[in-house]
């Protein structure tokens, strides 16, 4: 007898599941995570318990030849640490000079395997099997170092104007580009900081220039109009009355 068609819609709906779920699985384990300025300490939880599991960063330059060569087995070690909690990430300092700096980064490429709190900078070889074999306990043989905290909002905008130095080529001169990009940076602060002083500066002038309250005026009519009409017509009047008097 022929199966009825529900027991065959449930089958072909498990193996549908099954297969989605293969893949998802396939691509969140297998694939190197861009971690950036904005999502490393979101992702990592470097300095907050590190939930999302141990995590082997990267910290690279696009124009540097060892990083290109150490792009191939990256992401071949992704794969062979795919079924453990260790996360395989990369961080382009070129563009994320926040992170780079929070690590002291003075060399590229710089490995650093973050496990419960600690960091361990990996100098070993780089083929991907000796690189699974040091995040699966060949760490623990190194001594750790303290994971450095979180950089302030201040040095985010600090390694943001590093950026774009760097991003920027004003001059051919690193340093005469440097100058050149602080200088327009300068006037660029300065000028609204003036405009506002001048502002601040105008409405303190006006309050202290009020005029005062007028005082109330005497209802007493001056008397030196009288006494000069007086003085006036004065001796008229006493030529008039003599002649009356004649």
């Amino acid at each position: 007898e022929g199966q009825s068609p529900v027991c065959m819609g449930d089958a072909k709906m498990a193996v549908k599941v099954m297969l989605l779920a293969l893949a998802f699985v396939a691509m969140a384990t297998s694939e190197v995570v861009i971690l950036t300025d904005d999502n490393f300490e979101h992702d990592t939880q470097a300095s907050s318990g590190m939930t999302t599991g141990s995590w082997f960063v990267k910290l690279y330059a696009p124009w540097c030849g060892h990083c290109k060569r150490l792009a191939k087995p990256w992401e071949e070690l992704s794969e062979l640490v795919e079924e453990t909690n260790v996360n395989i990430a990369k961080v382009d300092c070129t563009e994320n000079a926040g992170t780079c700096n929070r690590f002291g980064i003075r060399g590229y490429p710089t490995l650093l395997f973050l496990n419960n709190g600690q960091m361990y900078r990996y100098r070993g070889d780089r083929d991907p099997e000796s690189m699974s074999a040091y995040v699966q306990g060949g760490f623990e043989s190194d001594t750790p170092e303290a994971i450095p905290a979180p950089p302030s909002s201040v040095w985010m905008t600090l390694s943001s104007l590093d950026t774009l130095v760097n991003q920027y080529e004003l001059h051919s001169d690193p340093t005469v580009n440097a100058i050149v990009i602080g200088v327009l940076l300068s006037i660029a602060l300065v000028v609204p900081l003036s405009l506002l002083a001048a502002c601040i500066f105008y409405v303190c002038d006006s309050s202290d220039s009020t005029p005062a309250p007028a005082t109330k005026a005497s209802t007493k009519a001056p008397a030196s109009s009288n006494d000069d009409e007086a003085v006036v017509k004065g001796p008229s009047s006493v030529r008039r009355r003599k002649a009356a008097t004649e």
